[in-house]
């Protein structure tokens, strides 16, 4: 599922089309990405509600500069009142929450082995970053060269790209250690 978090003066940029295209099966995206990449064996597929918007009773400016944590966690509450559910699961497995503009200079961020990632605004968007940090979600680390996080850049737990239908690449298990 896809979350647009907004404020009472900002809001998350992407279109339902926006977000469609994320989940298009005719399109280079993370769902046909994974399925290519593990070889059919990871499948993606929208939640039966898979476009919620939240609204948290607040104005941007609160959240700016790396306030993004601090309005996800306010947003997460919403969801589950909105939702009528105790649970994240009960929405999705793995949730993506689109942060509006105005939290800071920041990419996209998730937890290890958790249902949720989150991005800044257009980031959501991004080929690379959702597999980036949908990998994490799943337990992947960052790829290593020599030692540095970031460094190997033949596979998707390197730095990330804004583009939505690029760079057309895997995982790379050598380099996926500590």
């Amino acid at each position: 599922a896809v979350v647009r978090i907004a404020t009472k003066d900002a809001r998350c940029s992407l279109s339902n089309g926006d977000i469609e295209a994320m989940f298009d099966l005719n399109k280079v995206n993370f769902v046909t990405q994974y399925r290519k990449c593990s070889f059919g064996q990871l499948r993606f597929q929208k939640a039966q509600r898979h476009i919620i918007d939240v609204t948290v009773d607040d104005y941007i400016s609160m959240y700016s500069n790396n306030g993004a944590s601090a309005l996800v966690t306010a947003a997460q509450k919403v969801l589950l009142e909105k939702m009528r559910v105790t649970s994240y699961i009960d929405i999705a497995d793995k949730i993506i929450m689109c942060v509006p503009e105005g939290t800071g200079n920041w990419v996209a961020s998730a937890g290890f082995k958790h249902w949720r990632s989150q991005y800044n605004d257009k980031w959501t968007q991004s080929l690379s970053a959702n597999m980036h940090e949908l990998g994490h979600n799943i337990g992947l680390i960052h790829a290593n060269k020599n030692g540095k996080e970031y460094e190997d850049g033949t596979g998707y737990m390197s730095r990330s790209f804004r583009e939505t239908d690029f760079p057309l690449r895997c995982f790379n298990g050598q380099n996926n250690h500590v």
